[in-house]
């Protein structure tokens, strides 16, 4: 049973969330455009228990939503998507549960180009331990909160300073330990080189208190960086050059150099490359509010078996990010490919190396029936240990649809992990069929 404590936190969190969301948009609620998806799926797991072993099939019936909203206005801009589902298990294998995800962004213009008010929040599901397989039981909710203000001043005509204040608040549902308040404080100069190109001086200081002291080190970090940008009509460049320190309260210090940087490319309206590499300490937290708050960009309904370790160290990360898009009239494609390399920077038992690619295919057969196919592979090596877990997925997917508001849908999965720990390998065949009323 999961700790009511946590899970009512939570909740209490997204709540409140919402409801900032709903009323910074009120005013102008006609404006905002929401777009959803309401589905109702039966999916059959041949090992849903993910065991070496001892294999258990269930059979899950789940209803749920997906939803993106949008909204300009004079004052408010807002972005959001998300999904929330109900898992009713016919087998009783696990209790039944409601899952959801959710990223999303607002920023009011208290005075415009004087004074902004941000509101970020991020809820995702998270193994409790990364270690196991990642089944219903061995799943969290993670929320990540935002909030401040920003102020601008103009300087010169192409120079003005920036000033940010962000409190944040992160909970686990299950990780207590990860649970902490977060108040980061920005200062920057920007100055424009030319329509295209701009460059900035940045000074951040963040400080980290845990809710549980002893069990987790409280910290403070500074980051001071350099960044160049250039916005071209089909290239799109930034750079970030600094250092950073790291201060653990009542422990050690650390430094290291800070690189971050990004490419863009679009060759043309339907095909485009990107890239990102970073070097730069870094968080559990700071990690999940990355993730892109994009309305075209889905969110996924399944626990992601890789996962994210949900800790309150952080840690030293080295990552490279490549990849492609190209949507076209009939053909779709997506690849991507990685590589990360994290050292803890207090207890070292989850030093890692994660790699991998993915690859996802659409084939319009007619106007009304497409075919998906996809596949990826992972490999996460944590080096103290000497465990090394090697992921892989296959997919392929019809989906047929009957008017402008109805589908349907099956989808074939086939999901394998080969760890070199004895007892942690599995395979899981899922099958899928749903029915889809898109608004």
């Amino acid at each position: 049973m999961k700790p009511a404590k946590h899970r009512n936190r939570i909740q209490h969190t997204t709540l409140s969330t919402a409801l900032a969301l709903g009323l910074a948009v009120a005013p102008g609620a006609h404006a905002v455009e929401l777009d959803y998806e309401i589905s109702a799926g039966v999916i059959h797991n041949s090992n849903i228990i993910l065991s070496e072993t001892e294999e258990i099939s269930e059979t899950t019936i789940a209803p749920g939503i997906d939803f993106t909203l949008t909204h300009e206005g004079r004052s408010v801009d807002l972005v959001g998507r998300g999904n929330a589902r109900y898992l009713y298990y016919t087998g009783d294998t696990f209790d039944n549960e409601v899952r959801g995800e959710f990223s999303g962004h607002m920023r009011w213009r208290m005075l415009p180009e004087r004074l902004d008010f941000v509101v970020e929040d991020y809820l995702s599901q998270q193994p409790v331990d990364i270690l196991s397989p990642v089944t219903p039981s061995n799943a969290q909710q993670v929320n990540i909160l935002i909030g401040g203000p920003s102020l601008y001043l103009n300087l010169s005509d192409r120079t003005r300073a920036q000033f940010d204040a962000r409190y944040s608040r992160s909970e686990a549902e299950e990780t207590s330990e990860f649970d902490a308040d977060r108040v980061n404080a920005a200062a920057r100069v920007l100055h424009e080189l030319g329509p295209t190109t701009r460059t900035s001086l940045n000074v951040e200081s963040n400080r980290i208190r845990f809710d549980q002291a002893g069990v987790a080190s409280d910290y403070d970090r500074l980051d001071g960086y350099v960044n160049f940008q250039r916005n071209l009509r089909q290239l799109d460049f930034s750079v970030d050059l600094g250092y950073s320190t790291l201060d653990i309260v009542d422990g050690d210090s650390y430094s290291s150099p800070l690189g971050r940087a990004s490419l863009g490319w679009r060759f043309s309206p339907e095909t485009s490359i990107n890239a990102q590499a970073s070097y730069q300490f870094s968080d559990t937290a700071q990690s999940l509010s990355s993730t892109p708050v994009d309305p075209d960009v889905p969110i996924g309904t399944d626990i992601d078996v890789s996962g994210v370790i949900v800790s309150s160290d952080p840690y030293e990360q080295r990552r490279l990010d490549l990849g492609f898009s190209h949507s076209g009239p009939r053909h779709g494609v997506d690849a991507s490919a990685w590589y990360e390399r994290s050292e803890y920077v207090e207890e070292d038992d989850f030093d890692n190396t994660n790699s991998g690619a993915a690859f996802a295919y659409t084939f319009r057969i007619n106007p009304l029936l497409d075919l998906v196919a996809s596949v990826d592979h992972q490999r996460r090596d944590f080096t103290v240990t000497s465990r090394l877990d090697k992921d892989t997925n296959f997919g392929v997917g019809l989906a047929k649809r009957f008017t402008r508001h109805w589908s349907a849908r099956l989808d074939l999965r086939r999901r394998s992990r080969d760890s070199s720990v004895q007892g942690f390998s599995y395979d899981d065949n899922a099958v899928t069929v749903s029915l889809v009323y898109r608004r």
